[in-house]
C-alpha cells in the first residue's frame, strides 16, 4: 500500500491505494493556515492517521520547491513556510519512507508512469490555477 498526500494552498487530499492503484481510503479537508506550523501539524495528524495500515511509503507533494540537497520546501502560498525542513518535521512519525516533492514534479511524473505521457520521449506539462495575490 501507498499514501498519496497532495497539500495545496487550499485543500488537502489523501489517499490510501494498493498496489493494483484501488483506492482503499481518502480524506480531503481545508489546509490549516491558522499559524506558522499549522499545516505541519495536519500533515503530521493525517500521516499519523494511516500508521495502522503500514503503507510501504508515503508520498507527500507539496504547492512549492522541494529542494532535496538542502532538505527544505518552499510554498509562499503557506503561511511560515519559507525553507521550512519538512522531512525533518515530518521523521519519525512512521517506519515508511516519506517522500517530498513539488506538486509540479509530481504531476508529470503521474503523467510519465499512467496518463498521457506514457511512453512519450517529450512531454509538455501546463499547470493553470488562479492567482490569489491582488492585481492578477
Amino acid at each position: 500500500m501507498l499514501l498519496g498526500i497532495d497539500l495545496g494552498g487550499t485543500k488537502l487530499a489523501a489517499a490510501l491505494v494498493d498496489d493494483d492503484g484501488r483506492v482503499l481510503d481518502k480524506v480531503r479537508e481545508p489546509v490549516d493556515q491558522t499559524h506558522n506550523r499549522s499545516a505541519v501539524e495536519q500533515l503530521r495528524r493525517v500521516i499519523a492517521s494511516y500508521a495502522d495500515k503500514q503503507p510501504d511509503a508515503i508520498g507527500v507533494c507539496i504547492p512549492g520547491i522541494a529542494d532535496a540537497r538542502a532538505q527544505t520546501v518552499w510554498a509562499p502560498n503557506i503561511k511560515g513556510w519559507e525553507h521550512i525542513p519538512l522531512s525533518q518535521l515530518l521523521a519519525g512519525l512512521t517506519p515508511s519512507r516519506i517522500i517530498i516533492e513539488s506538486d509540479r514534479n509530481a504531476a508529470v511524473l503521474g503523467e510519465v508512469l499512467y496518463g498521457a505521457a506514457v511512453g512519450k520521449r517529450d512531454v509538455i506539462f501546463l499547470i493553470i490555477g488562479q492567482a490569489s495575490a491582488p492585481g492578477f
